[in-house]
C-alpha cells in the first residue's frame, strides 16, 4: 500500500546520495507511516521499503543503519549491482553512480535545521497514491481573464494573472489559440511577469479576449504509472487521487492482464474535491480481461476542456470480456462535466461495452441544455452473451442529448430515484440495436425533456414504469414505443405537457402486446394513450384525466381492452333509408371498454319531408358483429324502436319492432345499447 502525504519535516540537506542498480527507474526516498521515529526508506518498483535509517522529526535526529550492506541491501534486487556501502554514517561511499533527482541527499550530520519535504508512504495495503508517483494536482485557474496571444513571440498576456518563475515547464490550456481557433494545449517555456509567460507553441493569435486559462504540472505520467502498478499488483489495488486538480494531457489506460482475480479502485476525495482535467483527450480507459475482475470508480470529477460539438471525447470507457461477470462493479459519487460550465462537455460520460453488474450511485452527468452530441451513459454489448444488471440509483442528468442509451445484448437496466432534466431524451433504446434487450425498469424518477422521456426504437422484452413524474415540453410522446415492446406495465405515473395541450402521454407502436396501462394521471396532452395498428391484447384502464386532455385514447390495434371509465361525446350523422327530412338536435355519447361499445343517441326529426323506410344514425366506430339495440319514439307515439347493426357496419337502421317505419315530423328518437366493435 502506498499513501503519499506531503509532510514538511525539519530535515537538514544531507550530503552523499544513495544509489540504485542499472535499469532501475523507480527508486524513491520516502518516510514510512506511523509515529516517530519513522523509517527513512528507499522504495523500489513495488514500493517496498528498504530501510536506510530512522528519522525523528520531533527530536531532529537522524539515525543511519550500520555500514553492512549484506544486512540490508545485498538481498534486495534493486541494490544487487551495488558494492561497498550504499549508505553509512558519512564515512562510507556508494559505488552505484545513478542518483535520484529531486530528492534530498544525505550527509554525515545527524541533526538538521532546514525544512524539507519528503513523501510519506503507508505500506499496509495496495493503495497507489498518484502523488507518490510524482503527481502534483496543482492546476491553477485564470478565470475570465482578458487574454492576448502573440503567435510570433509566443507571448501570452493575461490581465489579472499570477504566474511565477516556478510555472516554467508546466502544461497550459488556452482557448482560441489552437488550430483554427480551437483549444491550445502546450507548456510554459518562459516567465516574464505575473501577467506574461512565453508558450512553447502558439498557433492562432488571440487579442484581448475573455477566456479561462488552466495551467499546472502535467500529471499524466504519474497517473499512468499508478494505474499500471495497481492493475499489475497481485489482487489489484486502489489508485488514489488526493484533493487537487490534476492536469492530464492524454488518456490514462488501466488494463488488467490475464484472467487473474483482481479488483481495481480509482478514487478521489469526492466530487469537485479531486478534479481530473483532460483539456483535449478522452479520460480513463478501463479494460477487464476476466469475469473475475472488478472495478470501483468513486469520488472524482471528470472534466473536459473541449465541447463535444468540436471533438467527441469519452470520460470513462469500460471494456469487458462480453461474458457474464461474477463480481460487482460500481461508478459512484462522480461528476462528469466541462471544466467551464456551459461551454465544454464530454461526447460520452461513461461508455460501457462487454461488461455487466455495474452499479451507478449518486453521479452527476452534466452538459449544456440539449447539447448534441452528448451522452451520459452508453451501454452496448456484443453477441455471445447478454450482459445484465445495470443499476442506476439517485443519479442526476442535467442537460445534454441522451441520458442513458441501452444498446445491443443488454438486459436488466434499473433506474430508481433518478432525475433527468434539460435533455432531449432520458432513457433511450437506439434503432439498429440487436440481440435480446429488455427488463428495463424505471421507478420514482423525474423527467423534463424536450423530446421523449423514454424512447424505445428497437424491439425489447419487458418494460416497467412506475411512480414517475414525466414532463414533455413539445408535441411528442412522453413514452414512445416506436418498436415492439412485449410485456409492459405502466402504472402510477403522472404524465403531462408543460408547454401546451399537445403530444401524447404514451404511444404504443410496433407489434407491442401483453401490456397494461393503469393508475396513471394524464394532463395537458393531445392524446393520453395511442395504440398503433399492429398492437394487440393490451389493457388501458382505470387512469385519471384532466379536462386539458384532448382524447383519452386512440386505438387502431386488435383486441386491446380499453376502459377509460368516461363517456365520450360525438355527433351522429342522421339520414333516412329513402328520401330526406330536416333534422334538429342530434347528439350521441359512447364509452368503449376493450371491444365493447356502450352507446346512447338522442335525435329530433323537425320535418319528415320525403323521409321513408327507416332512419339511420352513424356509429362512433365499426361494429364487428350484427347487433340489435333498443329505443323509443319519445314525442308523438311512444313507439318502441329496434336499431339494427350489420357486421362491419358503420351505422344503425331504426324502425319499429314490427319493421314498420316510424317517421313523422317532431319525432324524437332515443336509442341505447351495447355492441361489439372491431
Amino acid at each position: 500500500m502506498i499513501r503519499r502525504l506531503l509532510l514538511a519535516l525539519l530535515l537538514a540537506v544531507f550530503g552523499a546520495a544513495a544509489a540504485r542498480a542499472a535499469g532501475e527507474t523507480s527508486v524513491q526516498w520516502g518516510l514510512s507511516a506511523g509515529a516517530n521515529p519513522r523509517a527513512l526508506c528507499a522504495y523500489d518498483a513495488t514500493h517496498a521499503c528498504v530501510a536506510i535509517g530512522t528519522l525523528d522529526s520531533s527530536a531532529h535526529v537522524f539515525s543511519p543503519i550500520a555500514n553492512n550492506p549484506t544486512n540490508v541491501f545485498a538481498t534486495n534486487p534493486i541494490f544487487s549491482a551495488c558494492t561497498g556501502y550504499i549508505y553509512g554514517n558519512g564515512a562510507g561511499a556508494a559505488t552505484c553512480s545513478t542518483t535520484l533527482s529531486g530528492v534530498p541527499s544525505l550527509s554525515a550530520s545527524n541533526t538538521w535545521t532546514a525544512a524539507q519535504t519528503l513523501p510519506v508512504y503507508d505500506d499496509g495495503g495496495a493503495v497507489y497514491n498518484v502523488k507518490a508517483f510524482g503527481a502534483k494536482g496543482n492546476v491553477a485557474t485564470l478565470y475570465a481573464a482578458t487574454v492576448t496571444v502573440n503567435t510570433s513571440t509566443k507571448l501570452l498576456t493575461a490581465v489579472g494573472g499570477f504566474f511565477t518563475a516556478g510555472d516554467v515547464g508546466k502544461a497550459i490550456s488556452v482557448p482560441g489559440a489552437g488550430v483554427s481557433g480551437g483549444l491550445l494545449v502546450t507548456t510554459i517555456a518562459g516567465y516574464t511577469s505575473a501577467t506574461q509567460v512565453t508558450l512553447t507553441t502558439a498557433t492562432t493569435a488571440v487579442s484581448s479576449v475573455v477566456e479561462t486559462v488552466f495551467y499546472g504540472a502535467d500529471d499524466t505520467a504519474a497517473a499512468q504509472s499508478a494505474c499500471t502498478a495497481a492493475v499489475n499488483a497481485n489482487g489489484g489495488g486502489r489508485v488514489l487521487f488526493p484533493p487537487g486538480t490534476y492536469f492530464l494531457s492524454s488518456q490514462i489506460t488501466c488494463a488488467f492482464t490475464g484472467g487473474n482475480y483482481a479488483n481495481l479502485g480509482i478514487t478521489g476525495s469526492g466530487q469537485d474535491g479531486s478534479i481530473l482535467y483532460w483539456p483535449a483527450s478522452s479520460g480513463i480507459a478501463l479494460t477487464l480481461t476476466s469475469a473475475n475482475q472488478a472495478f470501483h470508480v468513486r469520488g472524482l470529477t471528470f472534466a473536459t476542456g473541449t465541447p463535444a460539438s468540436v471533438a467527441s471525447y469519452t470520460a470513462l470507457a469500460i471494456t469487458g470480456t462480453n461474458t457474464s461477470p461474477s463480481t460487482q462493479n460500481d461508478v459512484s459519487g462522480n461528476t462528469f462535466r466541462g471544466m467551464v460550465g456551459g461551454l465544454y462537455y464530454w461526447g460520452v460520460d461513461v461508455n460501457t461495452s462487454g461488461e455487466g453488474l455495474i452499479n451507478y450511485n449518486n453521479n452527476w452527468f452534466t452538459a449544456p441544455s440539449d447539447a448534441t452530441p452528448s451522452y451520459g451513459v452508453v451501454i452496448s454489448n456484443s453477441s455471445g452473451s447478454n450482459n445484465s444488471v445495470y443499476v442506476f440509483h439517485e443519479d442526476n442528468w442535467s442537460g445534454g442529448n441522451i441520458a442513458v442509451s441501452i444498446g445491443s445484448y443488454t438486459q436488466g437496466v434499473t433506474f430508481t430515484g433518478c432525475s433527468f432534466g434539460g435533455l432531449n431524451s432520458g432513457v433511450y433504446v437506439p434503432s439498429g440495436a440487436s440481440g435480446l434487450i429488455g427488463n428495463i425498469s424505471v421507478s420514482s424518477s423525474a423527467f423534463v425533456t424536450q423530446s421523449n422521456n423514454i424512447a424505445i426504437n428497437t424491439s425489447i422484452q419487458s418494460l416497467q414504469l412506475s411512480n414517475n413524474f414525466m414532463i414533455i415540453t413539445n408535441a411528442v410522446a412522453a413514452v414512445s414505443m416506436n418498436s415492439t415492446v412485449t410485456w409492459f406495465n405502466i402504472e402510477g405515473n403522472e404524465i403531462f405537457n408543460n408547454a401546451s395541450a399537445t403530444g401524447q402521454g404514451i404511444s404504443v407502436g410496433g407489434a407491442s402486446t401483453g401490456g397494461v396501462i393503469t393508475g396513471n394521471s394524464f394532463s395537458s396532452l393531445g392524446t393520453a394513450v395511442a395504440f398503433g395498428g399492429s398492437t394487440s391484447n393490451n389493457v388501458d384502464q382505470a387512469n385519471a384525466y384532466t379536462s386539458t386532455v384532448g382524447a383519452l385514447y386512440t386505438d387502431a390495434g386488435t383486441n386491446n381492452q380499453i376502459d377509460v371509465a368516461t363517456w365520450n361525446t360525438y355527433t351522429p350523422t342522421a339520414s333516412c333509408g329513402t328520401g330526406s327530412g330536416t333534422w334538429g338536435t342530434v347528439t350521441g355519447s359512447y364509452k368503449t371498454v376493450g371491444k365493447t361499445t356502450h352507446i346512447s343517441i338522442n335525435a329530433t326529426l323537425t320535418a319528415a319531408g320525403t323521409c321513408a323506410t327507416n332512419v339511420v344514425f352513424s356509429l362512433p366506430n365499426t361494429s364487428k358483429t350484427a347487433a340489435v339495440l333498443a329505443g323509443r319514439e319519445n314525442q308523438n307515439t311512444g313507439t318502441m324502436l329496434s336499431a339494427s347493426l350489420a357486421a362491419g357496419g358503420t351505422g344503425m337502421q331504426v324502425q319499429s319492432y314490427s319493421n314498420a317505419a316510424v317517421i313523422a315530423s317532431g319525432d324524437v328518437y332515443i336509442i341505447s345499447g351495447v355492441y361489439q366493435n372491431q
